[in-house]
């Protein structure tokens, strides 16, 4: 019963990028290898609206916190760089 719920909310979660080792967070559910190996044949969540986390603060980037392309190909907010 437990692995069933589990799985139906992984697909909620599941990006590309939980499969990808480089790119997996310890802070995303889906990424624990526990839920990558339940998650392994469910399909990928899928977003209509894109959310840009800052790496640095962990807030969110929008128009009053606008994304910065650094010359290193890193993205961070505005407040980070204050």
């Amino acid at each position: 019963m437990v692995c069933q719920t589990l799985q139906t909310g992984i697909p909620v979660l599941k990006m590309e990028f939980c499969m990808d080792p480089e790119s997996r967070s310890d802070k995303c559910p889906t990424c624990t290898p526990v839920m990558r190996k339940l998650g392994q044949k469910l399909p990928f969540s899928h977003h209509t609206q894109t959310c840009i986390k800052c790496k640095v603060t962990g807030e969110l980037m929008s128009d009053k916190n606008q994304p910065l392309y650094l010359p290193t190909g890193y993205v961070v907010s505005e407040r980070a760089i204050d």
